[in-house]
């Protein structure tokens, strides 16, 4: 019995082996340009979108939503995860994004499996809503991944299916690369609380819409989620920076001479007044002035 288990952890392990030398190392070296991968992550959101909301929810999307909201959304969540498995697996930036983007075409399957099991119309996915000062239920669904909600709405069978995925695709990646369990299931554990954080994005969104107000910004509108994912993406581009190369991000400080500086701040100042002042146009989805 022992052998025998013994035999299936080698022949596992030596298919994970085979994955990764025949198919992620290609991935990692193959000189695929920014563009090419752009295009790439572009089409799979676009796609994911069409299937989910159009065949799956029965509805027509918005322009606004189809080329800014959902990008910048599962956008913002790549960073996240490529910033994981950086930290966690310790291999470069450039050829985690290599490997992260073609592997994000996982986001296509839930709208595909829910289209199998309910047909078109017939769920609803959705974030995840809780009521202020609910943290029993957020608890519970976070234990039980999900499982007190419907599997036809909010966080739907497909999804389910592609988060489990996602974090075994993760946590294998880690092991292959550090050679480490307890980095493979700290990044795991992680990726699993951010992902829950990602679906429950009212939460956070309801809380920046109230700093907006108590900072001061009392115009009229509010903050919109494309905006909302703007903010987020802002904050999480120079992290993304620093983990893709920390000797050049630090030099970029080291070489600031303090005229260019005082020229970048003022410039910063113009827009920020005009923006205020309502002197540029811009489309009201982006405008963080619009608060």
């Amino acid at each position: 019995m022992t052998e025998k288990s013994g035999f299936n952890h080698k022949f596992f392990e030596n298919i994970m082996r085979n994955i990764h030398r025949k198919i992620v190392k290609k991935l990692e070296n193959r000189d695929t340009s920014l563009g090419l991968l752009f295009a790439m992550f572009i089409s799979v959101v676009f796609l994911r979108t069409f299937l989910e909301v159009v065949l799956g929810v029965g509805k027509m999307t918005t322009v606004i939503a189809l080329a800014l909201h959902y990008p910048m959304f599962y956008l913002s969540l790549l960073i996240t995860l490529a910033s994981i498995l950086r930290i966690f697996s310790g291999e470069s930036m450039k050829k985690i994004i290599r490997v992260l983007i073609p592997a994000y075409s996982i986001i296509v399957l839930p709208p595909i499996v829910d289209l199998i099991f309910w047909g078109i119309g017939g769920f609803r996915p959705k974030y995840l809503f809780f009521s202020g000062g609910d943290l029993k239920n957020v608890f519970s669904m976070f234990i039980t991944f999900f499982g007190h909600s419907s599997l036809r709405t909010g966080i739907t069978l497909g999804m389910r299916i592609e988060i489990a995925l996602g974090l075994l695709g993760i946590g294998w990646y880690v092991r292959q690369k550090s050679g480490r369990w307890w980095r493979s299931i700290l990044a795991v554990i992680i990726a699993y609380v951010l992902i829950f954080c990602y679906v429950s994005q009212p939460i956070f969104h309801r809380f920046a819409r109230r700093l907006a107000l108590y900072l001061g910004f009392v115009r009229q509108g509010e903050l919109g989620w494309t905006q909302f994912w703007m903010l987020v993406i802002s904050f999480q581009f120079p992290i993304l920076m620093y983990l893709w190369n920390k000797k050049k991000f630090t030099g970029i400080f080291g070489n600031l001479r303090p005229f260019r500086t005082v020229h970048f701040e003022a410039m910063f100042l113009l827009g920020f007044y005009l923006g205020v002042r309502g002197k540029i146009g811009l489309l009201a989805e982006t405008n963080l002035y619009h608060l």
